[in-house]
Protein backbone atom coordinates (compact mmCIF):
# COMPACT_ATOMS: atom_id res chain seq x y z
CA UNK A 1 0.00 0.00 0.00
CA UNK A 2 1.29 3.73 -0.83
CA UNK A 3 2.40 5.50 2.05
CA UNK A 4 -0.05 8.41 2.68
CA UNK A 5 2.26 11.29 3.01
CA UNK A 6 5.97 11.88 1.93
CA UNK A 7 8.78 10.50 4.64
CA UNK A 8 11.93 12.01 4.55
CA UNK A 9 15.19 10.26 5.91
CA UNK A 10 18.67 12.57 6.07
CA UNK A 11 22.16 10.24 6.10
CA UNK A 12 25.50 11.64 5.26
CA UNK A 13 24.17 14.88 3.58
CA UNK A 14 21.81 13.50 1.45
CA UNK A 15 17.87 14.15 2.39
CA UNK A 16 15.91 10.77 1.01
CA UNK A 17 12.06 11.86 0.32
CA UNK A 18 9.94 8.93 -0.47
CA UNK A 19 6.72 10.78 -2.27
CA UNK A 20 2.95 9.58 -1.48
CA UNK A 21 0.90 7.20 -4.02
CA UNK A 22 -0.93 10.18 -4.51
CA UNK A 23 -0.33 13.82 -5.20
CA UNK A 24 -3.55 15.43 -4.77
CA UNK A 25 -4.40 18.79 -3.49
CA UNK A 26 -4.19 17.26 0.42
CA UNK A 27 -0.76 15.85 -0.28
CA UNK A 28 0.65 18.43 -1.89
CA UNK A 29 -0.27 21.20 1.31
CA UNK A 30 1.16 18.73 3.61
CA UNK A 31 4.25 18.49 0.95
CA UNK A 32 4.82 21.57 0.98
CA UNK A 33 5.07 22.04 4.83
CA UNK A 34 7.70 20.06 4.99
CA UNK A 35 9.67 21.13 2.13
CA UNK A 36 9.71 24.40 4.15
CA UNK A 37 11.83 22.71 6.38
CA UNK A 38 13.89 20.54 4.38
CA UNK A 39 14.86 23.68 3.00
CA UNK A 40 16.48 24.60 5.76
CA UNK A 41 18.51 21.02 6.66
CA UNK A 42 21.93 21.40 6.16
CA UNK A 43 21.86 18.66 3.52
CA UNK A 44 24.17 18.90 -0.58
CA UNK A 45 21.49 16.76 -1.99
CA UNK A 46 17.80 15.92 -1.84
CA UNK A 47 16.51 13.05 -3.76
CA UNK A 48 12.73 12.55 -4.17
CA UNK A 49 11.79 9.42 -5.16
CA UNK A 50 8.82 8.69 -6.98
CA UNK A 51 8.47 4.81 -6.82
CA UNK A 52 5.44 4.67 -5.16
CA UNK A 53 3.95 7.99 -7.38
CA UNK A 54 0.58 6.87 -9.47
CA UNK A 55 -1.24 10.32 -9.44
CA UNK A 56 -0.33 13.68 -9.15
CA UNK A 57 -1.54 17.40 -10.24
CA UNK A 58 -0.38 20.63 -11.30
CA UNK A 59 0.09 22.23 -7.70
CA UNK A 60 3.04 19.16 -7.23
CA UNK A 61 5.06 20.80 -10.22
CA UNK A 62 4.76 24.26 -8.98
CA UNK A 63 5.65 23.51 -5.29
CA UNK A 64 8.23 21.00 -6.36
CA UNK A 65 9.39 23.86 -8.30
CA UNK A 66 10.04 26.37 -5.48
CA UNK A 67 11.54 23.85 -3.73
CA UNK A 68 14.23 23.53 -5.83
CA UNK A 69 14.54 26.82 -6.33
CA UNK A 70 15.23 27.18 -2.62
CA UNK A 71 17.86 24.62 -2.76
CA UNK A 72 19.29 26.18 -5.42
CA UNK A 73 19.73 29.34 -3.54
CA UNK A 74 21.79 27.49 -1.15
CA UNK A 75 23.94 25.54 -3.48
CA UNK A 76 22.10 22.11 -2.47
CA UNK A 77 20.38 20.11 -5.68
CA UNK A 78 17.16 18.12 -6.31
CA UNK A 79 17.66 15.10 -7.89
CA UNK A 80 14.80 12.65 -8.82
CA UNK A 81 14.35 8.73 -9.23
CA UNK A 82 12.01 5.96 -9.94
CA UNK A 83 10.34 8.57 -11.94
CA UNK A 84 7.28 6.84 -14.16
CA UNK A 85 7.21 8.18 -17.67
CA UNK A 86 3.79 9.34 -17.20
CA UNK A 87 5.54 11.87 -14.64
CA UNK A 88 8.72 12.33 -16.77
CA UNK A 89 6.40 14.08 -19.62
CA UNK A 90 4.74 16.05 -17.48
CA UNK A 91 7.88 17.39 -16.42
CA UNK A 92 9.08 17.64 -19.67
CA UNK A 93 5.66 19.21 -21.06
CA UNK A 94 6.13 21.98 -17.96
CA UNK A 95 10.22 22.36 -19.39
CA UNK A 96 11.08 21.25 -15.53
CA UNK A 97 13.60 19.06 -16.01
CA UNK A 98 16.82 21.49 -14.81
CA UNK A 99 14.76 21.24 -11.66
CA UNK A 100 13.70 17.71 -11.10
CA UNK A 101 17.27 16.35 -12.82
CA UNK A 102 15.77 13.06 -13.56
CA UNK A 103 17.88 9.99 -13.20
CA UNK A 104 17.46 6.59 -13.85
CA UNK A 105 19.42 4.85 -10.85
CA UNK A 106 20.53 5.85 -7.25
CA UNK A 107 23.88 6.44 -6.80
CA UNK A 108 25.26 5.10 -9.47
CA UNK A 109 23.90 7.81 -12.38
CA UNK A 110 25.51 10.61 -9.84
CA UNK A 111 29.09 8.98 -10.29
CA UNK A 112 28.99 8.35 -14.17
CA UNK A 113 32.09 7.69 -16.14
CA UNK A 114 34.31 10.39 -16.99
CA UNK A 115 34.99 10.78 -20.73
CA UNK A 116 38.35 12.87 -20.10
CA UNK A 117 40.64 14.56 -22.40
CA UNK A 118 44.06 12.85 -22.61
CA UNK A 119 45.18 16.46 -20.78
CA UNK A 120 42.71 16.64 -18.20
CA UNK A 121 43.10 13.60 -17.13
CA UNK A 122 47.04 13.78 -16.83
CA UNK A 123 46.88 17.18 -15.39
CA UNK A 124 44.20 15.81 -12.74
CA UNK A 125 46.75 12.70 -11.84
CA UNK A 126 49.86 15.30 -11.43
CA UNK A 127 47.92 17.26 -9.27
CA UNK A 128 46.60 14.25 -6.88
CA UNK A 129 50.25 12.68 -6.96
CA UNK A 130 52.13 15.45 -5.96
CA UNK A 131 49.10 16.29 -3.10
CA UNK A 132 49.92 12.35 -2.20
CA UNK A 133 53.77 13.26 -2.35
CA UNK A 134 52.92 15.69 0.81
CA UNK A 135 50.58 14.08 3.09
CA UNK A 136 53.09 11.42 2.80
CA UNK A 137 56.14 13.09 3.49
CA UNK A 138 54.58 15.43 5.75
CA UNK A 139 51.93 13.22 7.81
CA UNK A 140 53.77 9.93 8.04
CA UNK A 141 57.65 11.19 7.98
CA UNK A 142 57.31 13.94 10.13
CA UNK A 143 59.03 16.39 7.39
CA UNK A 144 58.63 18.33 4.36
CA UNK A 145 58.38 17.79 1.07
CA UNK A 146 59.02 20.21 -2.28
CA UNK A 147 57.18 19.18 -5.41
CA UNK A 148 55.15 20.94 -8.35
CA UNK A 149 52.03 18.84 -10.57
CA UNK A 150 52.58 21.58 -13.16
CA UNK A 151 56.81 20.66 -13.24
CA UNK A 152 58.73 17.91 -14.64
CA UNK A 153 62.44 16.73 -15.44
CA UNK A 154 63.55 15.48 -18.24
CA UNK A 155 65.12 12.19 -18.88
CA UNK A 156 68.38 12.87 -19.20
CA UNK A 157 68.83 14.76 -15.98
CA UNK A 158 67.48 12.06 -13.76
CA UNK A 159 69.30 9.11 -15.17
CA UNK A 160 67.93 5.84 -14.21
CA UNK A 161 71.76 4.43 -13.17
CA UNK A 162 72.00 7.78 -10.36
CA UNK A 163 69.59 5.08 -8.38
CA UNK A 164 69.92 1.93 -6.01
CA UNK A 165 66.20 0.60 -6.62
CA UNK A 166 62.76 1.30 -8.14
CA UNK A 167 59.48 0.66 -6.71
CA UNK A 168 56.58 0.22 -9.70
CA UNK A 169 53.00 -0.63 -10.05
CA UNK A 170 51.07 -1.48 -13.72
CA UNK A 171 47.63 0.52 -14.44
CA UNK A 172 46.51 -1.19 -17.36
CA UNK A 173 42.46 -1.11 -17.61
CA UNK A 174 39.73 0.38 -19.67
CA UNK A 175 40.52 3.78 -18.21
CA UNK A 176 44.46 4.20 -18.02
CA UNK A 177 47.84 2.80 -19.72
CA UNK A 178 50.82 3.65 -17.56
CA UNK A 179 53.63 2.39 -15.18
CA UNK A 180 53.84 4.52 -11.82
CA UNK A 181 57.93 4.50 -10.54
CA UNK A 182 59.43 5.64 -7.39
CA UNK A 183 63.26 6.04 -8.12
CA UNK A 184 65.59 6.68 -5.28
CA UNK A 185 68.94 5.66 -4.09
CA UNK A 186 69.26 4.04 -0.90
CA UNK A 187 71.10 6.43 1.11
CA UNK A 188 67.69 8.21 0.85
CA UNK A 189 65.39 5.87 1.46
CA UNK A 190 67.27 4.92 4.39
CA UNK A 191 66.93 8.35 6.01
CA UNK A 192 63.03 8.36 5.01
CA UNK A 193 62.80 5.02 6.64
CA UNK A 194 64.89 7.22 9.98
CA UNK A 195 62.31 9.45 9.95
CA UNK A 196 59.48 7.20 10.04
CA UNK A 197 60.54 4.57 12.68
CA UNK A 198 62.67 6.00 14.83
CA UNK A 199 66.22 7.46 14.89
CA UNK A 200 66.91 4.08 17.18
CA UNK A 201 65.48 1.72 14.80
CA UNK A 202 67.73 -0.28 13.35
CA UNK A 203 68.14 -0.10 9.02
CA UNK A 204 69.27 -2.86 7.28
CA UNK A 205 69.18 -3.79 3.42
CA UNK A 206 65.80 -5.55 3.75
CA UNK A 207 64.45 -2.56 6.02
CA UNK A 208 65.13 0.11 2.75
CA UNK A 209 63.75 -2.40 -0.10
CA UNK A 210 60.52 -2.47 2.18
CA UNK A 211 60.96 1.94 2.46
CA UNK A 212 60.73 1.55 -1.39
CA UNK A 213 57.37 -0.35 -2.13
CA UNK A 214 55.74 1.18 1.24
CA UNK A 215 56.69 4.83 -0.20
CA UNK A 216 55.28 4.40 -3.85
CA UNK A 217 52.18 2.40 -1.86
CA UNK A 218 51.68 5.46 -0.25
CA UNK A 219 51.93 7.79 -2.65
CA UNK A 220 49.72 6.20 -5.52
CA UNK A 221 47.45 4.79 -2.84
CA UNK A 222 46.53 8.19 -1.34
CA UNK A 223 46.60 9.59 -4.90
CA UNK A 224 44.02 6.38 -6.32
CA UNK A 225 41.58 6.87 -3.73
CA UNK A 226 41.05 10.38 -3.63
CA UNK A 227 41.29 10.98 -7.40
CA UNK A 228 38.57 7.61 -7.52
CA UNK A 229 36.36 9.80 -4.74
CA UNK A 230 36.68 13.45 -5.59
CA UNK A 231 37.02 13.08 -9.60
CA UNK A 232 35.54 9.57 -10.70
CA UNK A 233 38.47 7.97 -11.96
CA UNK A 234 38.78 4.01 -12.23
CA UNK A 235 42.41 3.55 -11.03
CA UNK A 236 42.71 -0.05 -9.16
CA UNK A 237 44.13 -1.19 -6.34
CA UNK A 238 48.21 -2.57 -6.96
CA UNK A 239 51.00 -4.54 -5.27
CA UNK A 240 54.23 -2.48 -5.94
CA UNK A 241 57.46 -4.36 -6.82
CA UNK A 242 60.50 -3.74 -6.68
CA UNK A 243 63.38 -3.42 -9.06
CA UNK A 244 67.12 -3.52 -8.01
CA UNK A 245 69.63 -1.58 -10.15
CA UNK A 246 70.88 -5.12 -11.96
CA UNK A 247 67.27 -5.59 -12.96
CA UNK A 248 67.61 -2.05 -14.32
CA UNK A 249 67.95 -3.27 -17.82
CA UNK A 250 64.36 -4.06 -17.69
CA UNK A 251 62.45 -1.12 -17.65
CA UNK A 252 61.92 1.03 -20.94
CA UNK A 253 61.58 4.65 -20.51
CA UNK A 254 59.01 6.30 -23.06
CA UNK A 255 59.80 9.62 -24.82
CA UNK A 256 59.31 12.68 -23.58
CA UNK A 257 55.80 13.36 -24.72
CA UNK A 258 54.48 9.87 -23.24
CA UNK A 259 56.77 10.24 -19.47
CA UNK A 260 56.78 12.57 -16.92
CA UNK A 261 59.32 12.70 -14.34
CA UNK A 262 58.27 14.59 -10.92
CA UNK A 263 61.12 15.48 -8.37
CA UNK A 264 60.26 15.51 -5.07
CA UNK A 265 62.92 17.27 -2.43
CA UNK A 266 62.85 16.46 1.42
CA UNK A 267 65.96 17.58 3.41
CA UNK A 268 66.89 13.70 3.51
CA UNK A 269 67.23 14.50 -0.14
CA UNK A 270 65.24 13.57 -3.34
CA UNK A 271 63.41 10.88 -4.69
CA UNK A 272 61.56 10.95 -8.24
CA UNK A 273 58.33 9.72 -9.16
CA UNK A 274 57.36 9.04 -12.94
CA UNK A 275 54.93 8.27 -14.69
CA UNK A 276 55.43 6.59 -17.72
CA UNK A 277 52.42 6.04 -20.31
CA UNK A 278 54.00 4.46 -23.04
CA UNK A 279 54.40 1.01 -20.56
CA UNK A 280 52.00 -1.48 -20.29
CA UNK A 281 51.97 -4.80 -19.47
CA UNK A 282 49.08 -7.55 -18.75
CA UNK A 283 47.08 -6.81 -15.78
Amino acid sequence: MAAAESTNQVLEGVNYITLPGSLGEDAVNTLVAKMNGWAELDAEMHVMDFKATLNFTNAFFVAAQAFAEKLKAKNSKLISVNMSEAVAKEVKRLGLEASFNRIQNFPGDLYKKKTLSENDLRRLLFKYLAQAAFAAVETTLQSTVSCDENYSAKAEEVPLNQFDMISAVNVNNDFLQAEFRLCSSSKVLERLARAMLGPDTVIDAELIESMALELLNMIYGHAKSNLNDKESFRLPSVIPRLMRKTEFNRIKRSGAAQLTIMPMVTPMGAFYVEVDFGTTRPS
